[in-house]
């Protein structure tokens, strides 16, 4: 089963939400650990870069060496990536900094550091519960930088949402993945973002991954660093141990199945223009440290009117991520100021350099109620300003990147997601990402064409305090 042939599988209908297809296990562990390992504890006081949030969202860095790197600036790489929120024992569960559907984190990250103050060459997995890192192969050690790579383990979503798990947990990657770009600009560093895995089995050897349970999906690569000749620290039995007690059970041969299918290879997304024409006085004052630590899914939206000003940034930002083949971004708008409410698709070719000018109009009148209903009736989102809705043209797509492309872009879905939560967080406005949605429906809201199907929404609105 292709990615493609998936998507259309686990579509939603009034009359059919989807199976179980042979996923069994119990409730999976919140964090994966290689027991008996050496933990490596990055230091407990973070610093906090004097960055502002727009300048790291907007702002390509010049190329940046990790010889500036060192311990310090690795734990807060790390933090600022997939830590643990600081609010999270207040709230009773470890919510960290990244949104992920239904707060059940199926990522795991893994590093090789080169040349980075006291870290030996070699590869790490990154421990979120105790914000530090556990040395999992040796080798390595002759290069300048820092590759970054995401695992996912299918099952800790597919415990909850079936055999549509899969959609979640790529978007998922893709929000970690964009937010490791971000994190790098903080402690300046500029990382390319890609997805698949170069020679796959040579990586889950050095972490004795079993694919059956969790695989590598992509990753950022911040210089060059030196990854060659990786030998596992721990026999590779117990160590794909700790890979099935991480897991918790079996995600069901069709996931595994289309996994197995599009992870091959790898994908560079492209570097994203730069956007101009906004000086720094006229942008939000909140520094990037907070608005990653204080990022929230929101669901309390006032219907206030959003500026022409702030939603020209939104095109402009969210634009610069969109111009792949296949990736169709559409914008129903309720409350922005200029705007006739309506459905409107974006050309993304154009949207850097032209803002709100690369919109077109497709439908007429506000469909934010109409949209609510199709996402499962989630009323909510009928307050919203205006919403961000994602979807792939599956023949364009297939056409540019073969059978892998449905990972790519919808790893890349989840970026823009992203970049939507943390445009929102620096204006005060409030989103949050949907995944559940009655396809049809979603299609015929907009409306689609025939072979473009959607896969995230992403409702945007002033939010009551």
């Amino acid at each position: 089963m292709t990615g493609y042939e998936y998507h259309r599988y686990t579509a939603y209908s009034r009359w059919r939400l989807g199976g179980r297809g042979g996923i069994r296990g119990g409730r999976p562990e919140l964090f994966k650990k290689y027991r008996g390992s050496e933990i490596k504890k990055f230091p407990e006081s973070l610093l906090k870069p004097d960055k502002k949030l727009m300048e790291v969202v907007l702002w390509r860095l010049p190329g940046s060496s990790s010889a500036l790197f060192d311990e310090n600036l690795l734990g807060l790489l790390f933090f600022l990536s997939y830590g643990i929120r600081p609010d999270s024992g207040l709230r009773g569960y470890p919510f960290r900094t990244v949104p992920s559907a239904g707060a059940l984190y199926p990522c795991e990250l893994y590093f090789c550091p080169d040349g980075i103050g006291p870290w030996e060459g070699g590869f790490y997995h990154y421990r979120a519960d105790l914000h530090g890192a556990e040395r999992i192969a040796k080798g390595g050690g002759s290069g300048s930088g820092l590759d970054v790579k995401v695992s996912v383990l299918p099952y800790r979503s597919a415990f909850k949402y079936g055999e549509r798990a899969l959609r979640y947990v790529l978007l998922d990657a893709g929000h970690l993945i964009e937010q490791i770009r971000m994190a790098g600009r903080i402690v300046g560093l500029e990382g390319l973002a890609y997805s698949g895995c170069e020679e796959p089995s040579v990586w889950e050897k050095a972490a004795g991954l079993s694919a059956d349970h969790e695989v590598f999906i992509g990753g950022v690569r911040f210089g060059e660093p030196d990854c060659a000749n990786l030998m596992p620290v721990m026999p590779i039995p117990e160590m794909q141990r700790c890979g099935e007690l991480a897991s918790g059970g079996d995600c069901g041969p069709v996931i595994r199945e289309v996994l197995d299918a599009i992870r091959h290879g790898c994908f560079v997304f492209d570097e994203e223009p730069e956007i101009a024409g906004y000086e720094d006085e006229s942008l939000p004052d909140i520094s990037a440290f907070n608005a990653i630590i204080g990022r929230r899914s929101h669901r309390n939206y006032t219907g206030k009117t959003i500026s022409y000003g702030v939603f020209d940034l939104f095109v402009r930002a969210l634009g610069s991520l969109s111009d792949y083949s296949g990736f169709v971004v559409y914008f129903a708008l309720a409350a922005v100021e200029g705007f006739t409410p309506g459905v409107y698709l974006l050309k993304a070719d154009e949207a850097v350099k032209k803002g709100c000018e690369a919109l077109g109009r497709i439908r007429s009148a506000s469909v934010m109620t109409e949209l609510a209903h199709a996402c499962l009736g989630q009323g909510w989102m009928a307050n919203g300003s205006f919403a961000v809705i994602i979807a792939l043209s599956f023949e364009d797509a297939e056409r540019a990147y073969g059978d892998r492309g449905y990972m790519h872009l919808m790893i890349n879905a989840g970026r823009v997601g992203q970049r939507i939560y943390l445009l929102s967080e620096g204006f005060g406005l409030g989103c949050c990402g949907v995944g559940a949605f009655y396809d049809g429906d979603v299609s015929d809201v907009v409306p689609m064409d025939d072979d473009t199907y959607p896969v995230y929404v992403i409702p945007v609105g002033s939010r009551s305090r």
